[in-house]
């Protein structure tokens, strides 16, 4: 069975548990997915605090040149792929 983990800075993180990831035509438990506590909660919103002001102060070509990588990798996703 698959875990789909957390990666915060470039590390795995656990969560205070998990959650069932069920596949709704069969009925059967495809993955695990952590469930964030608090604590979690409160260390991401800090570190995300953190990145936006990294990104506010990178340069115009800076910011372009992350947003070109994004979009480059985005563009390995199968076209039937939904959210």
């Amino acid at each position: 069975m698959r875990t789909i983990p957390y990666f915060i800075n470039d590390e795995r993180v656990d969560g205070a548990g998990d959650l069932l990831v069920f596949n709704p035509a069969t009925g059967d438990v495809n993955a695990h997915v952590p469930i964030a506590d608090a604590k979690l909660v409160d260390d991401v919103v800090t570190i995300a605090r953190g990145a936006a002001d990294g990104w506010r102060n990178s340069s115009l070509s800076q910011r372009t040149n992350v947003s070109s990588r994004c979009a480059n990798s985005s563009s390995n996703t199968p076209t039937n792929w939904r959210p």
